[in-house]
């Protein structure tokens, strides 16, 4: 007889790869937050322009949410978080070069793959 202690069991176990992904992407979404600031001391950036890039940020995570659904439909689950790894490298590695610009597009899209991640981290869960 399966009591409901060993169907959360279960559940939990089915979960896990869920809270790993989830992890990782808030790992590297938390050491842009951190690093982002740092970098732009050290290259004198305005403090305006850096306002900018993480309202920019923002922008993408809203894009994220309303391309994200029809995406995640028609690809699946696993592919579309898979995808979305080289989105978020690509966001952490243009805070590497001293463009604003390319600071710009790379939070862009590092907040289009959180946003994006959100959404199939509750699909799963759900």
């Amino acid at each position: 007889m399966i009591t409901q202690n060993d169907t959360q069991t279960k559940r939990l176990m089915d979960l896990w790869p869920v809270f790993l992904w989830m992890f990782f992407f808030m790992m590297s979404n938390g050491v842009g937050m951190t690093v982002m600031p740092v970098l732009a001391v050290i290259n004198k950036m305005p403090n305006s322009l850096l306002g900018l890039i993480v309202s920019i940020y923002f922008a993408g995570m809203f894009l994220g949410y309303f391309i994200g659904p029809p995406l995640v439909r028609k690809s699946g689950d696993r592919i579309s978080g898979l995808l979305l790894l080289p989105l978020m490298c690509v966001g952490l590695i243009g805070l590497l070069l001293e463009n604003s610009f390319l600071w710009a597009v790379g939070r862009c899209l590092a907040g289009f793959g959180i946003g994006i991640s959100y959404i199939i981290a509750e699909s799963w869960v759900a």
